[in-house]
C-alpha cells in the first residue's frame, strides 16, 4: 500500500511562533512505554540543545491538515536500557560470515572497475559496546529496492528496466543517508541521531548496501544493510525527512583514512575528491552495462582538504509526511530512476558531471534541480513509503 507523500503545497516555509513550543515543553511529560499510539494532546517540542540539530528548527516540512495530522502518527517514549551485545552486521542467508571477498586496497580500485567492496583494511569494524543512542528513543527505518514491483537481488534477472523494457541484473546498489529528521504534527522537525556501529553507521552517515558479493555482484562485499538505526528525544511524530548523500562537511575526506562507512573507495571519486551519494550498476542481458553514480560536482577541489566546496551538491531530500517506522518501509523504485531511458540503445549511463546527456532526467527523478543541484523534494519519484509485509 502506497503511503501519502508531501505535496508541493506542503513545502511552504513559514514562521513558527516560539510561545506554543515553550508552553508544551513546560507541560508535557515522557511516557515510560517505549512505543505507544500518539494522542491529540501529546505533541512534543524539543529545544535546540536536545541532540544535534542539522535541520532548521523553524522550517515547516508540510502544511498540517487539522485534526487528521493530530490523530495520525506514533509516539516514542523514554529510552530503554540496552540489553545484550551490540548488533552484528547483517548477512544474506547462506553467506559464510568468515568467507566472502577480501577487503581491497584503494590502489586496486578504479572508476572503470570498482564494483567490489572497496573498503580499506581497518580496525574497529566489529561490534562496539555503545551505539551512541543511550539517552535517546531508538527506532529503525527499513529499506527495500524494487524494479517494476520485483525485489532487487544480485542473482535475479529483472525485466522492465527503462523504456522500452530491458532485462538487467544488478551489479551494485548502495547509497548514503544523512540528516534524518522526524516530523511532528505541526509540520516541524526534530533532528535524529544516527547510530554508531563501526560498519554501516558512524553517528552522522548510514550506508544502505544491497549488493551481497554473489551473482553479478561477485567481487563485492557479502555483508548487506537495509536498515537505518537512529534515536530521537521522546515525543510524538507523524513522518520523516532525510537526505540521500554524504553531508558537505564530510564529503571531501580521504576514504583510506576514514572510519566506516566512509572508508569505501568504491563509493568515492578520487578525481572529484568526493563521495558518490548513490550508485547503481546494472548488467544488460543484451550486452553491456549501465551505471548511475550521483555525487557533488563543480567542486573547488583541493585533494584531501575538508574545506573543498561544490557548487552543485546533488543531494536528494526525501520527505514522507505520513510514515510510521513500526509499520512502514522506504522503497527505492529503480524503474522510476530509469524512466524513459532506452537501455538497449547503448546510451551512456549517468556519471554526475561527466554525462550531461542522461543525468538531467536522473537528477530530476531524484528531486534534484539539474541546473543548481539543489533538492526539490516535491519532485522526487524514486523513494516512496509502503506498508511492511
Amino acid at each position: 500500500m502506497l503511503i501519502e507523500q508531501a505535496t508541493p503545497e506542503s513545502r511552504r516555509r513559514c514562521p513558527h511562533p516560539w510561545w506554543p513550543l515553550l508552553l508544551v515543553a513546560l507541560t508535557s511529560g515522557c511516557s515510560d512505554t517505549p512505543v505507544e499510539p500518539a494522542t491529540d494532546s501529546e505533541t512534543s517540542a524539543v529545544g535546540p540543545d536536545a541532540g544535534t540539530q542539522h535541520n532548521d528548527p523553524m522550517r515547516v516540512y508540510f502544511e498540517p491538515d487539522g485534526g487528521a495530522d493530530l490523530d495520525a502518527g506514533f509516539r516514542l517514549g523514554a529510552p530503554e536500557p540496552r540489553m545484550g551485545p551490540h548488533m552484528e552486521p547483517r548477512l544474506d542467508p547462506g553467506v559464510d560470515p568468515d568467507g566472502g571477498a577480501e577487503h581491497q586496497d584503494a590502489a586496486q580500485k578504479s572508476e572503470g572497475n570498482d564494483s567490489g567492496a572497496g573498503r580499506r583494511p581497518s580496525e574497529g569494524t566489529g561490534a562496539q559496546e555503545s551505539d551512541g543512542l543511550e539517552d535517546l528513543s531508538r527506532f529503525e527505518l527499513h529499506f527495500d529496492a524494487q524494479l517494476a514491483g520485483t525485489p532487487i537481488e544480485c542473482d535475479r534477472e529483472l525485466d522492465g528496466a527503462g523504456q522500452p523494457a530491458s532485462v538487467v541484473t544488478l551489479r551494485d546498489l548502495r547509497f548514503f543517508v544523512s540528516d534524518l529528521v522526524l516530523l511532528q504534527a505541526d509540520g516541524t522537525g526534530v533532528a535524529a541521531t544516527l547510530a554508531s556501529d563501526g560498519r554501516f553507521h558512524n553517528g552522522e552517515v548510514a550506508l544502505l548496501d544491497f549488493e551481497n558479493g554473489q551473482g553479478d555482484c561477485e567481487g563485492g562485499d557479502p555483508e548487506v544493510n537495509r536498515v537505518v538505526r537512529a534515536g530521537v528525544p521522546p515525543g510524538s511524530y507523524v513522518g520523516l525527512a532525510l537526505q540521500i548523500g554524504v553531508p558537505e562537511r564530510l564529503n571531501h575526506g580521504d576514504p583510506t583514512e576514514a572510519d566506516a562507512p566512509l572508508d569505501l573507495t568504491a563509493m568515492h571519486w578520487s578525481w572529484n575528491d568526493g563521495y558518490k551519494h548513490l550508485r547503481t550498476d546494472l548488467r544488460l542481458a543484451a550486452g553491456g552495462t549501465f551505471a548511475i553514480h550521483i555525487g557533488s560536482t563543480r567542486c573547488d577541489r583541493s585533494p584531501g582538504d575538508a574545506s573543498t566546496q561544490c557548487a552543485q551538491k546533488n543531494r536528494a531530500e526525501i520527505v514522507l509526511s505520513r510514515f510510521d517506522p513500526r509499520t512502514h518501509r522506504i522503497v527505492l523504485d529503480l524503474n522510476a530512476l530509469l524512466a524513459g531511458m532506452d537501455l538497449s540503445a547503448n546510451i551512456p549511463g549517468c556519471i554526475a558531471g561527466a554525462t550531461p546527456e542522461t543525468c538531467p532526467q536522473v537528477l530530476a527523478a531524484l528531486g534534484i534541480d539539474p541546473q543548481s543541484g539543489s533538492p526539490v523534494p516535491e519532485g522526487q519519484v524514486v523513494f516512496r513509503a509502503e506498508e511492511r509485509e
